[in-house]
């Protein structure tokens, strides 16, 4: 089955404070080594200034140009501002989101030494005007940007959509954030720096999969730690064979903790087939031999899907408990 990784929170430059950076050659490899097929970059924030505004300026071309030579890996590029640059920071927004073609900006109020409830961060968004902008906004657990106050900017600005960045590092600031995409459709978030399956569970759990995103925040993580793809077996118009050990070969190998299994219906049809329930029984018994969690077992068939972990909840089966239950029974 084909499929794209697109990674939502990638960074291009150095971050003075910690030295570290990626230029956009390097970016590309390793999204390659990653099997990422898409990224949307963004300005590394807390980069150089020695120049001021002109620094600026130069990393949104940056951004700019990557997306003019590269349009197949890089659909989207967020660029840069800072709010302490005011009224020329303004137009350096219009003209990254006309002139330059980005299609939102990127912010982080720890490194760039402002909070999202005040009027000078207002004033930069405003600058956006009509535009429906993307916004990335690294979130804190800290006040300057937690996830309650992103909310509360998303509520004030509907017209721009918000991205929650890494709100994974406290079990306050998950809450924070799992409240705040609830209450605002213009609001979503990523998963960047951080690896633990049970943060994206939590997530899809609370807000639903359709507002929770992957992000690496690449450089400062990589993303090999998370992605791994392999193909197990290729089947036959009606049929596909897949054999067990193989799956949980190439898990040890990659010294997985979790796996998502998915495969196609060629048919069109998703409806998993008593044999798809009956493998699905045996990969959880596997994983809870070797400490491996089955995430979910997805049928795919054109543009639609079958989640086997949502099928054996309507039929009342917990999924921990499907295997014990009987699979489609």
């Amino acid at each position: 089955m084909a499929q794209t990784i697109i990674d939502t929170h990638s960074h291009i430059g150095t971050t003075i404070r910690s030295g570290q950076g990626q230029d956009v050659a390097t970016w590309l490899e390793a999204m390659d080594a990653a099997g990422i097929g898409q990224s949307i970059i963004s300005v590394a924030a807390g980069g150089l200034q020695a120049g001021g505004l002109a620094d600026t300026r130069a990393m949104n071309e940056i951004i700019a140009n990557a997306l003019q030579q590269h349009p197949d890996r890089f659909p989207i590029g967020l660029g840069g501002i800072e709010v302490r640059h005011g009224e020329a920071g303004h137009a350096e927004v219009r003209r990254a989101l006309g002139e330059l073609g980005l299609r939102g900006m990127v912010f982080h109020a720890t490194f760039e030494g402002f909070s999202v409830d005040s009027p000078a961060f207002h004033a930069v968004l405003a600058a956006a005007g009509r535009r429906k902008a993307l916004i990335l906004l690294h979130s804190t657990p800290d006040g300057r940007a937690n996830p309650t106050a992103i909310g509360a900017v998303a509520a004030k600005f509907p017209n721009l959509t918000f991205v929650l960045g890494h709100p994974v590092f406290t079990e306050d600031q998950r809450k924070q954030a799992a409240a705040a995409v609830k209450a605002n459709a213009n609001l979503h978030l990523d998963l960047a720096y951080q690896d633990d399956p049970k943060t994206t569970e939590f997530f899809v759990t609370e807000v639903g999969a359709d507002r929770v995103y992957y992000g690496s925040d690449a450089p400062y993580f990589d993303p090999a730690k998370v992605i791994a793809t392999e193909v197990i077996a290729e089947g036959l118009p009606d049929a596909v064979d897949a054999r067990i050990a193989d799956v949980c070969a190439l898990a040890i190998r990659h010294r997985a903790v979790s796996l998502l299994v998915a495969h196609n219906h060629p048919s069109g049809d998703p409806t998993p087939s008593e044999y798809d329930y009956e493998l699905t029984k045996s990969l959880l018994v596997a994983g809870e031999l070797l400490d491996i969690r089955l995430i979910d077992h997805l049928i795919v068939a054109g543009s639609s899907y079958r989640s086997i972990h949502d099928e054996t909840l309507k039929k009342g089966a917990p999924w921990e408990l499907y295997r014990a239950a009987g699979g489609a029974s």
